[in-house]
């Protein structure tokens, strides 16, 4: 597995762990397949045997063993409890679920593809949803969602400057442009750059607008599911630093160059810059270099994972 997706998968599951959903691993109860009702039994005998799956293929990835095989039953786990019970059902597991499922079953040596065609159905998906009902194209649903069910500041701020249907028209058709826009730039691996960025403004934006109410965590989700398209170098990166920086950056590597990719070379002495990447035939310097590192450096998305999620967290409850 590539390791942006092995990353991807181990967040994937600490966000599943951290809201609990072991939890609801149990029997079938309403499920959306009537013969999965031949399962349930009053020893609960299903609900063990995924739990304990759960557990085993969860120690599995962590530890980077068999981790496509560990994916994959992950998401056979998650998707099996979704279709099982109706009241556990929610999209967002769904889309976990199938993030597992298609991480495993993808090859090493291939690009995403079958990830870039899963955003391409939920983005598409999620615009024709949205673009049959009248609801969404009037603004009628968004100005009654923000201004009555969330009393959202932002919007209340706006929306008495605006006359009453523009902001939530202009809001709405942003939200529908912006799916529309990322189903078709997701058909094309070269255009996976822009997707990525477009879906991170996109989904950051409306967090900040609109919290995580009934979606989950949808948002977490998405931006985790980005990383796929990440084209992650293979080889190491060697960096060479100002005299003054050298001690400091040696000092803080083991905190995050986890993979061992970068190499400390000789230091900058009759250079202006303070930073000097070199990856492969390509040399990048500075903001740029530091920009590089963070982006393939799993620590990194670790830190934002915790920071996200434990700012979400204060906002749920304080």
């Amino acid at each position: 597995m590539r390791p942006n997706l092995l990353l991807m998968c181990k967040l994937l599951l600490a966000l599943l762990v951290l809201h609990g959903f072991a939890s609801s691993l149990s029997d079938p109860f309403l499920p959306f397949i009537s013969g999965l009702d031949l399962l349930r039994s009053p020893s609960g005998w299903l609900g063990r045997l995924l739990q304990i799956s759960f557990i085993g293929a969860a120690c599995c990835l962590v530890f980077n063993y068999r981790v496509r095989w560990a994916a994959v039953t992950l998401g056979v786990i998650v998707v099996l409890t979704l279709l099982s019970s109706r009241t556990v059902f929610r999209n967002h597991l769904f889309i976990v679920g199938c993030l597992f499922l298609l991480s495993g079953l993808q090859r090493k040596d291939d690009d995403a593809w079958m990830l870039r065609w899963q955003m391409v159905i939920i983005y598409g998906g999620a615009f024709l949803n949205k673009i049959l009902q009248v609801d969404w194209r009037s603004g009628q649903f968004m100005h009654h969602w923000l201004h009555v069910e969330l009393a959202n500041p932002y919007y209340e701020a706006v929306w008495r400057i605006l006359p009453e249907p523009d902001l939530a028209i202009i809001i709405s058709w942003c939200v529908m442009g912006s799916e529309l826009a990322l189903a078709i730039l997701f058909l094309r691996r070269r255009w996976n750059a822009v997707a990525v960025s477009v879906a991170i403004v996109m989904h950051a934006g409306f967090f900040i607008l609109v919290g995580r109410t009934i979606f989950g965590h949808f948002t977490e989700d998405v931006l985790l599911a980005m990383m796929a398209f990440l084209a992650w170098p293979s080889g190491v990166m060697a960096v060479r630093l100002k005299p003054s920086l050298q001690r400091s950056a040696q000092a803080l590597r083991s905190w995050f160059d986890w993979e061992r990719q970068l190499i400390f070379g000789t230091t900058l002495r009759d250079s202006g810059n303070w930073m000097e990447l070199s990856a492969g035939d390509r040399t990048i310097s500075n903001g740029a270099a530091t920009w590089h590192v963070l982006k393939y450096s799993p620590a990194f998305y670790v830190g934002v994972f915790g920071v996200f999620n434990g700012v979400a967290y204060l906002l749920a409850h304080y």
